[in-house]
């Protein structure tokens, strides 16, 4: 069924599937993500924001080295990357690259932590509304890969967690910052 679906089927010596995708097609890729139970591993995906977020869950954990253009992803979309970075972290399945990444309150600092290490330095820009100390802590960490922020809160009152932990984490990422809003009543 597969090899119908697909066009790209061919079986190992031990009979499992193997699936070579590359210039696969979003129906093919979905296709996969469908069948994703009977592969036992996938070469050479490239993924992007044309294939949903359940799909892209269902494919990753069976890809060997994907590579992610996250161009116009929705929070789904890298939530469903972080899944599948998490899902594959002790086989040998695993995303090479993630580019054109753009993170958002919905990415917790754990997926954040799976997320940049697969990215080249500038490359992540940042929504930062919302986002609590722990998230951006995580920015603070990996501010290397970071190209900009836009909508950093700090929120310096008594109690909140709405800042990042450091005096120097809050100046590291003001100096990234677009646009910020700073409580400090």
């Amino acid at each position: 069924v597969l090899g119908q679906l697909t066009g790209y089927y061919n079986p190992n010596s031990t009979g499992t599937a193997v699936i070579d995708a590359t210039g696969m097609t979003t129906g093919q890729q979905a296709a996969l993500a469908a069948n994703a139970d009977s592969i036992d591993r996938i070469n050479d995906l490239s993924l992007d924001n044309s294939l949903s977020d359940a799909d892209i869950a269902a494919i990753l954990p069976v890809s060997q080295e994907a590579d992610v253009d996250a161009t116009g992803m929705t929070s789904a979309q890298v939530d469903a990357i972080a899944a599948g970075l998490s899902a594959t972290a002790t086989s040998s399945t695993s995303v090479a690259t993630i580019t054109n990444l753009t993170l958002r309150s919905g990415q917790d600092a754990v997926e954040m932590g799976l997320l940049f290490p697969k990215t080249a330095v500038g490359s992540v820009t940042v929504d930062a509304t919302g986002m609590g100390q722990a998230q951006l802590d995580a920015l603070v960490t990996h501010q290397n890969k970071l190209t900009g922020i836009t909508h950093l809160p700090i929120d310096l009152t008594d109690g909140a967690e709405g800042a990042p932990s450091t005096p120097e984490g809050i100046t590291d990422l003001l100096a990234l910052a677009a646009t910020v809003t700073i409580n400090a009543t």
